[in-house]
């Protein structure tokens, strides 16, 4: 099978982002070198296949008979996982699957226009980490 035409170009590739680069890759065996970190592949997030995410349940957090039982899950989730599933929250399905949408809608933004972006709260800016110092480049969708 040919190699894509991406990798014969010299030390840029010629694409208007990493999601147009991501949908011209075929076999996960053809991202170019460059985007390639070797030490993640080292590392799996989870190595028995056992465990299961937390599920911290918001609702029982408030209630005071149970409050205990599940901080004790927040913290052992917090400690050993560093993130975590929360369910009875609140926040209406319809919100949560329109910031799901919001979401897709700003990584198809040129890097530039995220970059510029910020939140009505001067406090909350959209960041977007870029790590363009390394020889093996991030995944950040950068242009």
């Amino acid at each position: 099978m040919a190699k894509p035409s991406f990798q014969r170009l010299g030390t840029s590739i010629d694409v208007p982002n990493v999601q147009a680069l991501a949908a011209s890759i075929a076999n996960p065996a053809d991202v170019p070198p460059r985007y390639v970190r070797p030490e993640a592949k080292a590392d799996p997030v989870v190595s028995d296949g056992d465990s299961e995410l937390p599920v911290i349940d918001f609702s029982r957090l408030l209630h005071r008979g149970f409050s205990r039982e599940e901080s004790a899950k927040l913290h052992h989730a917090c400690a050993d996982w560093g993130f975590f599933q929360l369910i009875n929250h609140g926040v209406p399905d319809q919100a949560m699957e329109k910031m799901k949408a919001d979401i897709v809608e700003f990584f198809k933004l040129p890097w530039k226009r995220r970059r510029h972006l910020r939140s009505c709260r001067t406090a909350w800016k959209v960041t977007a980490k870029s790590s363009s110092c390394l020889t093996t480049k991030c995944w950040t969708g950068r242009t």
